[in-house]
């Protein structure tokens, strides 16, 4: 079967550079990158951009943290019974998992994507939650991963970010994309110029 077309979005294409590119990669069954410093909209490109007005498909997002613990991502017994993991979910349902902060997760917890990502390409794939129950691929599945820098080196810029193992990078091999700061886009949101002016200088500081 043909990859659904994405939805046509309001904005123009030379607003946000790389946009249609990201949104190939994801038709193409490519794991997104997208590294920028704080601030600069990453998260909300990934969650309501891309996702929502672009692919029209739902999404989770996974929070990323040295605190993010593996029954978040594959899941696990709580106080409250068991829980499945946003990953499990998001690769049954097709949704697109989005990997907030992902240079900030613990390298040894970021493993648990490892297989998932190699296989967001293959057709049927199956991964594993915690309780070794298999689960199949639903075709829509996709990731979007956002950070500050890109994981290959320990950051002096950003506290708390991670180097993290190569073979998790490899799995977003080609489709790293740089946002910047996009003034454009923010006014056309805000839609104050006073508020985004203030805005951007706390960003700034």
């Amino acid at each position: 079967d043909l990859p659904k077309p994405a939805n046509p979005i309001p904005f123009k294409k030379q607003e946000i550079a790389a946009f249609q590119q990201i949104i190939d990669d994801i038709i193409e069954g490519n794991n997104v990158m997208l590294v920028g410093g704080a601030g600069t909209g990453k998260t909300y490109l990934a969650e309501n951009l891309v996702a929502k007005a672009a692919l029209g498909r739902p999404h989770l997002t996974i929070n990323c943290s040295q605190w993010t613990s593996p029954t978040e991502i594959v899941g696990g017994q709580t106080m409250d019974g068991y829980v499945e993991g946003k990953l499990i979910e998001a690769w049954q349902h097709g949704y697109v998992l989005i990997l907030d902060e992902l240079p900030k997760i613990d390298p040894n917890t970021a493993g648990l994507f490892n297989d998932a990502l190699a296989k967001t390409r293959v057709p049927n794939a199956t991964i594993f939650n915690s309780r070794r129950e298999s689960f199949v691929k639903h075709d829509d599945f996709a990731v979007i991963a956002t950070g500050n820098i890109y994981p290959d080196k320990e950051s002096m810029s950003y506290g708390a970010n991670n180097k993290q193992d190569l073979s998790l990078l490899d799995r977003f091999s080609g489709s790293v994309h740089y946002i910047e700061k996009n003034p454009a886009i923010e006014r056309q949101i805000v839609q104050n110029e006073m508020i985004w002016s203030i805005c951007d200088r706390i960003r700034d500081a």
